[in-house]
């Protein structure tokens, strides 16, 4: 039930493409780059809710990080379920004016590249599904995908190193390799062969001459 002294609407600062730098000479850290645009949303939007309409913003799948009222940049917080989304927005309420709008600042993350094979997005959702299930602690599961963007590209589903894929192309790299020394082997042991055979051939019928 919404309190009388909230506003029904919640304000997102939303920074994102920028780096947290330290400034000179205080060495305080502030928000260099990028864009910050600002996001109005209902004081009951859920996580996934939100975390669509900050994709659409920025165009491709992001991560939420936000600041708490009383802590510095080096203190962010992730945002992951719906629980840890409502402790925001109540961390928020106890400080802030009761007649004035909520004021969130979130950092946004970006992927470092959305361009997956399928084989690759398909082992990554399925060890997501895996590790979500083995997960003692509740979190909430965002089905819908961002347009331009497979559609079974998840939200929170960063691209993942695939050690065992670069090690098995390393080993048929090898094999193939090998086979083409020994076929290069066999060659040049059937052209010494045929060589020696010919040389034979020649010295017979030269001594069939002198005969």
């Amino acid at each position: 039930m919404l309190h009388p002294n909230h506003k029904p609407t919640i304000k997102f600062l939303c920074s994102y493409r920028g780096k947290i730098l330290p400034r000179y000479p205080d060495r305080k850290l502030y928000y260099h780059g990028g864009e910050t645009r600002v996001l109005v949303v209902d004081r009951s939007i859920s996580f996934c809710e939100l975390s669509l309409k900050m994709g659409e913003m920025c165009g491709t799948s992001v991560s939420l990080r936000c600041q708490l009222p009383t802590e510095d940049l080096d203190a962010l917080v992730s945002i992951t379920s719906d629980e840890e989304l409502a402790y925001l927005i109540e961390e928020y309420d106890r400080l802030a004016s009761p007649a004035s709008f909520l004021k969130i600042r979130a950092f946004l993350g970006m992927p470092k590249s959305i361009s997956l094979s399928s084989s690759s997005l398909s082992l990554s959702s399925t060890s997501s599904s895996n590790s979500s299930s083995s997960s003692s602690t509740p979190r909430s599961s965002c089905g819908r995908h961002i347009p331009g963007l497979p559609p079974s590209l998840s939200l929170f589903a960063p691209p993942r190193n695939q050690p065992q894929t670069i090690f098995l192309g390393m080993f048929i790299v090898f094999i193939m390799a090998t086979i083409f020394r020994f076929t290069l082997e066999l060659e040049t042991l059937a052209i010494a062969i045929a060589g020696t055979q010919h040389h034979k051939l020649f010295t017979y019928f030269e001594l069939a001459k002198t005969n």
